[in-house]
């Protein structure tokens, strides 16, 4: 019943009651998305690549712009009612194996490959459905982050064996994110940094109940632009053991 209720609600009340039920990290990285996207030419065409439960979609629309958008996860097809018809496209993939769904403007790839052994092909399969001259968006845990906040929380160190859902690797540095790129015709334009978060925070986040997680939550509405993110850290790497991700701005040349 709970969960009938809450997919109603997405429909029909869609971003507010998102931004009042989702954790601050997913917002962080949908403004980040908005912010690097306020700075291009806005994309005719987007590859959503891992969309979860269409939350970007809904920052998307909210910005309204035309875009052509596509949004492939596992079980992508499940969105479909949660948003009018338009020129909106969901498609179930198993992202360990090859697609072909043409060549978009904009790819953007969010907290995935942290969660997939083979995230070199992955991030190949993005690449290769970007457009030369087009952009890719990654975001994904920070490693100097993670290992830092492990002496607090030792619950942000665990790993799974398998691919069930959990991380397989803690988290992505930029040499790490730059080992990704041989083959793929792309090159970073910026690294950046996204969710500054604190010992209590995490603590909230891996140790308490869904009821006091919400109510957290609460707290971040409207939070400063600096601490939701940083577009470009520069030479700042030390930035990353205080920011929950890491974020990589990529052209395809």
């Amino acid at each position: 019943m709970i969960k009938k209720l809450d997919l109603a609600a997405q429909r029909f009340l869609k971003l507010p009651y998102l931004q009042l039920t989702r954790e601050y990290l997913i917002h962080d990285r949908c403004r980040f998305l908005l912010s690097e996207l306020a700075a291009m030419p806005w994309p005719a065409s987007f590859l959503d690549v891992g969309c979860g439960s269409g939350v970007a979609l809904h920052y998307l629309r909210q910005a309204g712009k035309p875009i052509s958008y596509v949004g492939v996860d596992r079980d992508a097809s499940r969105l479909r009612r949660r948003f009018p018809p338009g020129d909106i496209r969901f498609v179930d993939l198993d992202l360990d194996r090859d697609w072909d769904l043409g060549q978009f403007d904009v790819a953007r790839c969010s907290e995935v490959l942290e969660h997939l052994f083979d995230d070199a092909s992955l991030f190949a399969r993005i690449a290769r459905s970007v457009r030369a001259g087009g952009t890719i968006i990654l975001t994904m845990p920070s490693a100097a982050f993670v290992d830092a906040m492990g002496v607090h929380v030792p619950a942000i160190l665990e790993l799974s064996d398998t691919q069930d859902g959990g991380h397989v690797r803690r988290g992505y540095t930029p040499r790490s994110i730059r080992e990704l790129l041989p083959g793929t015709g792309c090159e970073i334009v910026r690294v950046g940094a996204i969710s500054k978060s604190s010992v209590a925070e995490m603590r909230v986040r891996y140790e308490a109940t869904a009821a006091v997680r919400a109510l957290h939550n609460l707290r971040y509405l409207g939070r400063p632009e600096r601490d939701a993110f940083v577009r470009d850290i520069g030479e700042h790497d030390e930035l990353l053991k205080d920011y929950h991700g890491i974020a990589a701005v990529l052209r395809r040349n």
